[in-house]
């Protein structure tokens, strides 16, 4: 059994500790074992659950993803994972994603990924959430993506608990949501994976777009799994309605499916579609807004028209759909 000091020599090494703070937390625990010094750093809040697992699995790597200090995954997906993190030269909570091994395998899949990062360094918007940094860990290769921390949840966390929101907040969030994606197709990027769980918003109620590398990788998807998984429903919509593929309309569409959501708690594609992403949809069966009841008129046009099947009968830019959103009564 390790001593404290032990203990707190380990933790100095791995960058977990700064000296100072284990001379104060040795002072603490005096004469004790390293077990006791962790449950009393745990206490404290200065160790998560996340480090004294990987401390108690012998692990000396993995702590950190370049210079950030990992806390604890705040998210999952199925090609990345994303920690709550710190950046120990300025003390500032980032939002750290790093690429899943099994990916990290696959060169496209990195190459995508590196993509990501470096698209959405040049997208400075205040509805994009900022990518600060795009690396690879020395000790650990893993592929990482540091960006500012949004204090908040996503929309489909929202969803959940809210259910829907009232015209005049969709109004609202779908303006912000409109901007950011005007603001990135300006600089010739298309979104290409629009649903909730892409879109933060904050605890202030204000709106970060997040995954926007798809629109602007150039890799083959036929060369990289991840992202044919991840275009599916583009594939799929562009392929029945003969658009070109990176048509910006697209998003369109499915910032339309988002909203007819936000405004009504159900997805007009189905309640499985989330679960199998594979399944055929039938994007020309959308029931339409308009002829529903308890929807405001106008806004129901809006999405209407944002969901239409035809590319050239929906929206033909953003700045049209922003028009319409302000004339919303």
């Amino acid at each position: 059994m390790t001593t404290a000091r032990d203990e707190a020599k380990k933790l100095i090494d791995l960058g977990l500790l700064a000296r100072e703070e284990a001379a104060a937390a040795l002072d603490a625990v005096g004469d004790a074992t390293g077990k006791e010094l962790i449950s009393l750093l745990e206490r404290r809040q200065m160790l998560t659950p996340f480090q004294i697992q990987k401390l108690d699995a012998g692990e000396t790597t993995g702590y950190f993803a370049g210079r950030y200090k990992l806390l604890y995954v705040i998210a999952a997906g199925t090609f990345a994972r994303v920690y709550r993190a710190i950046d120990p030269t300025t003390g500032n909570v980032v939002a750290v994603k790093i690429l899943k091994s099994k990916h990290a395998a696959d060169p496209d899949s990195v190459k995508n990924f590196h993509r990501e990062g470096e698209i959405t360094q040049n997208l400075i918007h205040p509805n994009i959430t900022r990518t600060l940094e795009v690396g690879t860990d020395s000790a650990t290769g893993q592929h990482y993506i540091a960006m500012d921390f949004v204090e908040g949840g996503n929309l489909r966390e929202f969803i959940k608990i809210r259910k829907k929101i009232s015209p005049e907040e969709l109004v609202r969030l779908g303006k912000q949501m409109v901007e950011g994606l005007r603001y990135a197709h300006s600089r010739g990027i298309t979104h290409r994976d629009i649903k909730p769980t892409n879109i933060l918003i904050s605890a202030a109620g204000d709106i970060k777009w997040v995954d926007f590398g798809l629109g602007g990788a150039t890799t083959d998807p036929k060369k990289s799994p991840a992202r044919e998984q991840r275009t599916i429903d583009y594939a799929a919509l562009e392929r029945q309605t003969g658009s070109a593929k990176g048509d910006f309309r697209s998003d369109i569409f499915f910032l339309g499916v988002v909203f007819y959501e936000l405004l009504t708690g159900d997805h007009p594609l189905g309640e499985n579609r989330d679960r199998d992403a594979r399944t055929v949809q039938k994007f020309d069966s959308i029931s339409p807004l308009s002829l529903k009841d308890g929807v405001p008129y106008d806004l129901a046009q809006l999405i209407d028209k944002m969901t239409a099947f035809r590319p050239d009968a929906r929206y033909q830019d953003y700045d049209s759909i922003l028009a319409d959103l302000d004339r919303v009564k």
